[in-house]
């Protein structure tokens, strides 16, 4: 079988691949949420002395922030040396490698410089990776391509915590860190034996601005979609600080609150490949522009919600809408990034949801002090504005398919 014949609904067997060795690191990333607080518990800080809560989130923070920022950056190097498979490699020598170091350390803040080489370790996935699926797909098929990749590295996240957990009860920490170490050497044998450094796709011709109609271009497409993701990161992140506020309001129970989270992912994880599908069909740009406007639909009724059953039915379109803006804005920024320049671009994409997810507490932290449902009032007008963004800003599809054909 070719390197890029398609199989079944159009993905390439080195896009079906990579998808399919990212489940792994989707596996670890969700062992890791659950083993961080606990294993931060045991830790003795040294210099940094602040509560608990504070540490064991700045933990969680340090990673994220490193992912998102290092991107850019780490996708030119990968464009200007023309190879994917040595950072994706590199990337998953350096979590197991973290992952094994974290077994041996006692101290909090050796365990803070893990994290953030753990980080920039996962950075070098993210970066190589969303450029090789653009080299090893192609326009028509991109979108349902990107929504499997997406779907099984979710499965991983899913499934992630669940296996941390029960390997924590029946074996402790310790099992639950080698655990990612084994899963991580897996991930490196498969990428090492099954990967292929590819070269740029020679019909991914350059797009030119001046051949769009409207005002926008590829430059600010870029940015107006990596817009679209961190607000969605933002949009679902500023749940989880007012867990105390809706277990108040709705008389909820921690397990209950666990579901309507649950019910997000899994809409999510069930709507990404539809939603790939969909926007191959009618065009990347109205999917991501309706699924903003349910998302700021939901998010609006979040804030004025009184039932648990309503509040799990809004998590559950909330997933549906993310569904519905992540993959097809990964895509359209495929279909937009330039031949030889597609690490650095996607990485201006998708390092948005990660810097939403970090900064949507902060600011929903501080809107609360004026009232629970100002708070949602204004992330949902930012949603609002970052609707208007991408209609004014990203180019049409019919133009971006015109252009490559030019």
């Amino acid at each position: 079988m070719g390197v890029n014949r398609l199989i079944n609904f159009g993905m390439p067997r080195q896009a079906l691949i990579l998808s399919l060795i990212r489940l792994l690191d989707g596996l670890v990333t969700g062992i890791l949420l659950v083993s961080i607080p606990l294993y931060t518990a045991e830790l003795f800080p040294t210099f940094i002395r602040l509560p608990e809560p504070i540490l064991i989130g700045l933990g969680v923070s340090v990673y994220s922030m490193m992912n998102s920022i290092l991107q850019p950056s780490l996708g030119t190097l990968s464009d200007r040396t023309g190879r994917r498979k040595p950072f994706i490699v590199s990337g998953y020598v350096i979590i197991g490698v973290c992952c094994l170091a974290y077994i041996f350390n006692d101290h909090y803040e050796t365990f803070l410089l893990l994290r953030i080489l753990q980080g920039a370790g996962i950075s070098l996935v993210f970066a190589a990776a969303f450029s090789q699926m653009v080299v090893t797909t192609k326009q028509p098929y991109r979108g349902r391509a990107l929504g499997a990749h997406q779907a099984l590295r979710r499965i991983g996240l899913t499934l992630g915590p669940m296996l941390g957990g029960s390997f924590y009860v029946l074996f402790g920490l310790d099992a639950a860190l080698l655990t990612c170490v084994g899963l991580m050497l897996i991930a490196f044998l498969l990428a090492q034996w099954l990967l292929e450094d590819l070269p740029t796709d020679s019909h991914h011709k350059q797009v030119e601005s001046r051949t769009f109609r409207q005002a926008g271009s590829p430059e600010m497409g870029f940015y107006a979609l990596g817009a679209s993701l961190m607000i969605v990161g933002a949009s679902f992140a500023m749940v989880a600080v007012l867990e105390s506020e809706f277990s108040i309001r709705l008389q909820m129970t921690v397990i209950g609150f666990g579901m309507a989270f649950t019910s997000s992912s899994l809409s999510q994880l069930i709507f990404q490949v539809p939603a790939g599908f969909v926007s191959d069909r009618i065009g990347h740009k109205k999917i991501i522009m309706l699924g903003l406007v349910m998302l700021g639909l939901t998010t609006l009724l979040m804030g004025i919600v009184h039932t648990s059953t309503f509040f799990l039915v809004l998590r559950f379109c909330q997933g549906i809408a993310s569904a519905g803006i992540i993959v097809p804005a990964l895509a359209m920024a495929a279909n937009l990034s330039r031949s030889g320049q597609e690490g650095n671009q996607m990485g201006i994409v998708s390092m948005g949801y990660g810097i939403g997810s970090s900064l949507g507490p902060l600011l929903t932290s501080m809107l609360i002090f004026v009232s629970f449902e100002f708070s949602f009032l204004v992330i949902a007008i930012l949603i609002l504005l970052c609707t208007w963004v991408i209609y004014r800003y990203v180019p049409k599809d019919s133009d971006i398919a015109r252009s490559s054909i030019e």
